[in-house]
């Protein structure tokens, strides 16, 4: 398989942005705050073809008017991910989260230590996410070139019903096992608060590194990052046996 080509930027999307937690779909309203703007700068350009008598007025309220624009669109959230610079793995600074125990979507409860002596990349996603869609795919072809080291993968599914779930795996190729997070409990307790999100675990299951965003599993910065962990771990350690998509 063609590795895809190295991307410029990265996708992430808040966590809190998740259609569970909105509420609402937040694009229509900020389109509605932007045609209230375009309304409120039509007004101002109407004044100015009556008279030349206001030109102090009008100029006053061109500028109020793209005042008022700024206050709209910085209230309303946008819905769509936000481009930020490439994502990287860097270390995890923050506590060793709690291990977690989580089923499967055949129903298997998988426990994170029920494959010690192995890395793992603990991946949480969404469906709703679109950038996560194309970074299981990225994910799955990276863990197929690094077999030999032992390394196992966990995406975890963070906050959805079963059935959405596994209707979105099956379109895809990922076959190590999908987790779900039916609550967010486990989210919450690792602190993720954008996805994708992915932590790699060392071989005793510590946290080294993260990234916030989508990775560019192809390039040499990722392999180098996750080397010295890849070189640490039990060759013949046991994978974790699960279901993606039964």
């Amino acid at each position: 398989m063609t590795a895809a080509a190295p991307r410029s930027h990265s996708v992430t999307v808040i966590l809190a942005m998740a259609p569970e937690f909105r509420g609402e779909a937040m694009l229509p309203n900020r389109r509605r705050a932007v045609a209230a703007a375009a309304v409120m700068s039509g007004m101002v350009s109407a004044e100015r073809s009556e008279s030349g008598r206001a030109d102090r007025f009008r100029a006053a309220l061109s500028t109020a008017g793209a005042v008022a624009l700024l206050v709209i669109l910085a209230l309303v959230p946008a819905a769509t991910p936000a481009l930020s610079a490439e994502t990287r793995l860097v270390p995890w600074t923050g506590d060793t989260p709690p291990a977690f125990t989580l089923d499967d979507l055949a129903g298997h409860r998988i426990t994170l230590d029920d494959s010690p002596g192995r890395v793992v990349l603990v991946h949480f996603f969404a469906t709703w996410c679109e950038p996560c869609r194309a970074e299981l795919g990225a994910l799955r072809d990276f863990a197929a070139r690094h077999e030999a080291h032992a390394l196992t993968v966990l995406a975890v599914d963070v906050g959805e019903v079963d059935a959405r779930v596994r209707r979105f795996v099956a379109t895809t190729d990922f076959d190590h096992p999908v987790l779900l997070d039916r609550d967010r409990a486990v989210a919450k307790a690792w602190g993720i608060s954008a996805l994708p999100t992915t932590v790699a675990l060392d071989a005793g299951r510590t946290p080294r590194l993260v990234a916030e965003g989508d990775l560019d599993w192809s390039s040499d910065a990722v392999t180098e990052a996750l080397a010295p962990l890849l070189g640490e771990q039990a060759p013949d350690a046991r994978a974790i046996r699960g279901a993606g998509a039964p």
